[in-house]
Order: C-alpha cells, then sequence, then structure tokens
C-alpha cells in the first residue's frame, strides 16, 4: 500500500491509520472507474476481436473489484 501513497504523491508518514485506510480505500473506490470507462469503449466499439474479448474479460473483473471496494467503503465509512 506504501507504493501507492507514494505515486499518489501521499506522504504515508503524514497519515494517521484512519486517514490511511480512508485514502486508499477511496483510490480502490476511483480507480475502477477510470478502468470501466478505458475498457468500455473497446468492448462496445472495438474492431479487433481479440482485443475486444480480452477487454470483456478483464472489465468484468474490474467491475467486480470495483463492487468489493465500494462494499468495503460503505462498511467502513458509512456515508450518516
Amino acid at each position: 500500500m506504501l507504493h501507492i501513497a507514494y505515486y499518489r504523491g501521499i506522504n504515508p508518514a503524514d497519515l494517521n491509520q484512519n486517514r490511511f485506510n480512508s485514502t486508499y480505500i477511496y483510490m480502490m473506490v476511483e480507480d475502477p472507474k477510470k478502468a470501466i470507462q478505458l475498457h468500455e469503449p473497446e468492448v462496445q466499439a472495438g474492431s479487433n476481436a481479440n482485443v475486444k474479448g480480452y477487454a470483456s474479460d478483464k472489465l468484468k473483473i474490474i467491475r467486480h473489484h470495483k463492487m468489493m471496494a465500494d462494499s468495503l467503503a460503505n462498511a467502513l465509512f458509512p456515508v450518516r
């Protein structure tokens, strides 16, 4: 997890545990949205069957990961 913080320009030493956890969960929820936006056009309108199939397979996994991240985020940080 530390490599993700550094990649995002976040100094883990500046974060307490709760802040680090919430930052990490936020990234796990937001990053799949970007990946979905990149894969969907290929699945819907791709011209290469192999690439389209690959994107379709990965999109299923990404959506599942997003669902799990959303579930974890809701359990740890419920909206009041």
